[in-house]
């Protein structure tokens, strides 16, 4: 790979360098950027990266212009209420869930951080979705892996809502699910947790952005907003979600290498 921009890590998070002081230190440098230096944020990206905007998606090259575009005036605070960090399928990568709020909306943002030789790290996807966000929800463009995506997505909350007993046969032993904070391994544990922790669910899709992590679709990442509705309530929940697919051999189908869940108050 050639040389490409970067963030640097603290030396405190050199050091370490576990998947929580990472992203700590990434949130750091990309919220005082986006906050108050907005020019310098590209070069937190490469070539390689891909960028979604409320449903607009932009290779790393276009990322400037953008950003440059975006209806967010700089100076306004990103304050960021939940962070869920999980190693990613690709060696030292990094999936990071984001929920937070700006202007007085509720916002959610995934980012996948890819190490460089350095010691840093550079944005190789990033998602970035306002709550009750109505710009272009079905954002599945095929070329980025939108109709595995996409399908994907409809099968697994049609499932969770009517048969969620049978969803343990999308995850595998090295899946993850952290869900509000909470972190399940393999699909045992992942599967206990998910037909215990809720009583019967409707999920209402709102949007969906789809990005391939790896060019050849053998990775793709999925990117859920939306409300659930639980039964015995009449109150729908906004919630943020995120699912890494891994595809397994050639003539394979995808199985779920991470997954991340979080309630959006408010």
């Amino acid at each position: 790979r050639p040389s490409m921009p970067t963030v640097s890590l603290h030396p405190r998070a050199a050091m370490a360098a576990d998947p929580e002081t990472v992203a700590g230190s990434f949130l750091e440098t990309y919220v005082a950027k986006f906050s108050g230096a907005r020019a310098e944020l590209p070069a937190l990206y490469a070539e390689a990266s891909i960028m979604s905007f409320e449903g607009r998606t932009v290779p790393g090259g276009d990322v400037a212009a953008l950003l440059a575009e975006n209806p967010v005036p700089e100076g306004n605070e990103y304050a960021i209420t939940s962070t869920d960090v999980q190693p990613s399928c690709a060696p030292g990568a990094l999936l990071l869930f984001v929920t937070g709020e700006m202007l007085g909306s509720k916002v959610q943002q995934v980012f996948h951080l890819v190490p460089t030789e350095d010691g840093g790290y550079y944005i190789h996807n990033d998602i970035f979705r306002a709550s009750g966000s109505a710009e272009n929800p079905d954002n599945t463009m095929a070329e980025m892996g939108g109709e595995v995506g996409k399908a994907f997505v409809l099968h697994y909350y049609e499932t969770f809502d009517g048969a969620r007993d049978t969803l343990g046969a999308l995850y595998r032993g090295e899946s993850m699910l952290t869900m509000e904070g909470k972190q399940f391994g393999g699909a045992d544990g992942i599967m206990e947790h998910l037909v215990g922790a809720l009583p019967a669910t409707k999920h209402e899709i709102g949007t969906i952005d789809i990005q391939y992590v790896a060019e050849d679709l053998t990775v793709i990442l999925c990117f859920v907003t939306g409300n659930m509705i639980i039964e015995g309530s009449d109150n729908p929940l906004m919630f943020a979600q995120t699912f890494q697919l891994v595809k397994e051999g050639e003539e394979g189908g995808y199985y779920v290498h991470n997954d991340i869940f979080r309630f959006n108050y408010g």
